[in-house]
C-alpha cells in the first residue's frame, strides 16, 4: 500500500484518486482487498477484525509491534510518546504537517487552514467532507452522517463503531466496551474499572446512583463532560472517595466556577442538603478572620462577625433582598476589622485602649474601611467593650468622592450610544453603569423578566420600570431575545449562570471606564442635579435617604461654588 522511499502520511497526499469499490466515489486509494481499490472510510468498514490482545475485544489491528496484536486505543495508550514541534509537549497521538513535523492533536487543529462548510456555509475548521467534496464542520459531519439500523438494539441510529457483525450505536458500544467487565448499563471507565461500580461496592452506593441517573438522562455529552471539564474530574474524586461528598470538603477544593456548578448538580441529584452560599461564604470569611486574630481579640471579633455580619446577611435573605455583592460585603467587612484590630495590637494598644487620634490616622491610611470601621465601633460601644468616646466622621466621606469630568462622561455616553462597532451588552452595561449609576453586581444578574417590552421598552432597576431612551430600547429588546433560550435568561451570560462583576469590570475598562465607582458618582451626581430624591428611589432601586443625601451633596458643592464666584 506504501510505496518505497515515502511515508504512510505523505505518501496519503500524493497517491492518485480512483473509483472506490465500496462507494463509487472518486477517492485517494487506501487499500486493496479482494482486488478492489478501496478509499480510508471503506478500508475502515471492511477490514478483518481480530482479537486484541489489550481489551480483549474483536477490532481492526493497528500495531504489532512488540509481538502484540493491539487495536488503536490500545496502541494509543501504549505508543511511545512524540515531541509535538509546536507547543513541545509529549503526545501519543502524533500528526504530521507539510513538512513533515510532529504536532500534537491540539496544534494540528489549530494549523489547520479553515474552509466555508458546505452546510451551514460558516468558515470552520474541516471535519469531514460529503459525496460531492464540499467541507464539512463538525457539527454538519455529524448531521450528515447517515443512520443506520444497530445490530444489538435495533434503533436506527448514527453508526460510531462497526464489529465484524454489523455497526453499533453510541449506547450499545459505550456499552460493549466497557460495560462487558462490570454489568453497568452507563460504565464509566476510568484505569480499565467503572468507578460507578467501584463506588457502590465501596460504600458510595447513593452517590453512584444519582450519578448514573444524570449520565442516563444527559447522554454522551454527560459522559464526555466527566473527564473533560473540572467539575467532572472533581465528581470523579467523589466516586474514588479521593473528594468527600459533603459540602465541607467542595468548600475546601477548587476552582471556584467548578465547585459552584458541581455543588448545584449534586443538589439538585439530592446528594447534598440545600444551603445558603451566602451566609455559607460569609462564615468562612468570619471563621477565617477568627484563626487569625491575637488571641485577645479573637473573641470579640467571633461575636461581632455573629452577632453583626452574619446577622445582617441572614435578615437580608429572609427579606428577600440579599444580591450578588452581599456575601463580598460582609467578608470585606469582616476583613477590614480584623486589620483594624491588627494594627491596634501591633502598636500595643488594645481595643479599650483605642484613642481618637490613632483611629484618625489608621482612617486616613485606610479611606475604603470607613463605613466598616464606624459600623464596628458603634457595635463595640453598644456592647460596653469600649467606653470612650472615639468615632469616624460619616460625612469625611462626601470629600474625597472621586468623579469623572462631566465632558468626559458626556462623550463616554454619546460614544455608548452611536457607536454600533461596540458590542451590544456592552452598550447596555455601559450606559447603565455611566449614564444611570447602577452597580456591576446589580448589572450582572439582570434577567429577561426585568424587561419590560413594548414601546418604549422598560427595565426594571427599581419599584417601577424605567423607560429606556432609543437606542437603548433596541439594544436590551435585543439581548433579551437572545437570553431567551439560555437556561437562566441571564441578559449578561457567562461561563456558567451569569457573567461576575469582575469581568464585566474589565469589559468596561476595555471599553474607556477604568474607574468605575468615579463613573458610578459622576452619574449620580448628574442625576440627583436634576431628578428628584423620591423619583430616583422608585426608578434606579436606592433607597429615599441615599438619594437625599446625594441631592444635599449636590446642593452643597453649588453652595460652595456660588461662594467662590461671591469672592471673585
Amino acid at each position: 500500500m506504501v510505496s518505497k522511499g515515502w511515508c504512510s502520511a505523505c505518501y496519503w497526499e500524493v497517491s492518485p484518486k480512483v473509483v472506490c469499490g465500496g462507494c463509487d466515489r472518486r477517492r485517494r486509494r487506501a487499500a486493496v482487498l479482494q482486488g478492489a481499490e478501496l478509499c480510508r472510510e471503506c478500508w475502515r468498514k471492511r477490514r478483518p477484525a481480530e482479537a486484541c490482545q489489550g481489551c480483549g475485544l474483536g477490532k481492526p489491528i493497528v500495531s504489532r509491534r512488540s509481538g502484540a496484536a493491539l487495536c488503536a486505543t490500545c496502541w494509543v495508550r501504549v505508543r511511545p510518546p512524540e515531541t509535538c514541534g509546536s507547543c513541545g509537549r509529549p503526545t501519543r497521538q502524533p500528526r504530521r504537517d507539510g513538512a513533515g513535523g510532529t504536532l500534537c492533536p491540539r496544534c494540528f487543529e489549530s494549523c489547520r487552514p479553515p474552509e466555508v462548510c458546505g452546510g451551514c456555509g460558516r468558515l470552520l475548521r474541516v471535519h469531514g467532507r460529503d459525496a460531492d467534496g464540499s467541507a464539512l464542520c463538525s457539527r454538519c459531519k455529524s448531521k450528515a452522517r447517515p443512520p443506520e439500523p444497530c445490530v444489538r438494539c435495533g434503533r436506527v441510529a448514527p453508526v460510531v463503531a462497526r464489529r465484524v457483525d454489523g455497526p453499533r450505536c453510541e449506547g450499545c458500544w459505550v456499552y460493549e466496551r466497557t460495560g462487558r467487565r462490570c454489568g453497568c448499563a452507563t460504565p464509566v471507565l476510568v484505569d480499565r474499572a467503572c468507578v460507578l461500580c467501584a463506588a457502590g461496592r465501596e460504600g458510595r452506593a447513593g452517590l453512584a446512583a444519582a450519578v448514573r441517573g444524570w449520565l442516563v438522562t444527559g447522554g454522551p455529552r454527560a459522559r464526555r463532560s466527566l473527564r473533560a471539564t473540572a467539575t467532572g474530574r472533581l465528581l470523579l474524586a467523589m466516586l474514588k472517595g479521593e473528594l468527600a461528598a459533603d459540602h465541607a470538603a467542595l468548600d475546601t477544593a477548587g476552582p471556584a466556577a467548578a465547585v459552584a456548578v458541581l455543588r448545584a448538580r449534586l443538589v439538585d441529584l439530592g446528594v447534598l442538603k440545600p444551603r445558603e452560599e451566602a451566609l455559607a461564604t460569609v462564615e468562612r470569611a468570619v471563621l477565617s478572620a477568627v484563626e487569625r486574630a491575637h488571641p485577645d481579640d479573637a473573641p470579640v471579633l467571633a461575636r461581632f462577625g455573629r452577632w453583626s455580619v452574619l446577622h445582617g446577611v441572614a435578615v437580608r435573605i429572609d427579606r428577600g433582598t440579599v444580591r450578588l455583592g452581599t456575601p463580598r460585603a460582609a467578608t470585606a467587612r469582616m476583613r477590614r476589622v480584623a486589620l483594624l484590630l491588627a494594627e491596634l495590637r501591633g502598636d500595643g494598644l488594645s481595643l479599650a485602649q483605642l484613642e481618637q487620634p490613632w483611629l484618625d490616622e489608621w482612617v486616613g491610611a485606610h479611606p475604603g474601611a470607613r463605613p466598616d470601621a464606624r459600623a464596628f465601633l458603634r457595635w463595640v460601644r453598644g456592647q460596653g467593650i469600649v467606653t470612650t468616646a472615639v468615632d469616624v466622621d460619616p460625612a469625611a466621606s462626601a470629600d474625597v468622592r472621586a468623579e469623572i469630568d462631566e465632558h468626559e462622561r458626556h462623550g463616554l455616553l454619546a460614544r455608548i450610544l452611536h457607536d454600533e462597532a461596540i458590542a451590544a451588552r456592552d452598550r447596555v452595561a455601559g450606559f447603565l453603569l455611566a449614564g444611570l449609576g447602577q452597580a456591576l453586581t446589580r448589572i450582572a444578574v439582570l434577567t429577561v423578566d426585568d424587561v419590560r417590552p413594548g414601546e418604549p421598552t422598560r427595565l426594571l432597576l427599581g419599584v417601577t420600570p424605567l423607560s429606556l431612551p432609543p437606542p437603548l430600547d433596541r439594544l436590551v429588546r435585543e439581548l433579551a431575545a437572545d437570553a431567551t433560550a439560555r437556561p437562566g435568561r441571564w441578559l449578561f451570560p457567562g461561563q456558567s449562570g451569569h457573567i461576575s462583576a469582575e469581568r464585566l469590570s474589565e469589559r468596561m475598562a476595555a471599553l474607556g471606564i477604568a474607574d468605575v465607582l468615579a463613573a458610578r458618582n459622576a452619574a449620580w451626581a448628574a442625576l440627583a442635579a436634576d431628578t428628584p430624591a423620591v423619583v430616583l428611589a422608585e426608578k434606579l432601586g436606592i433607597s429615599a435617604s441615599a438619594a437625599d443625601r446625594w441631592a444635599q451633596a449636590v446642593a452643597a458643592g453649588r453652595s460652595r461654588y456660588a461662594a467662590l464666584l461671591d469672592q471673585e
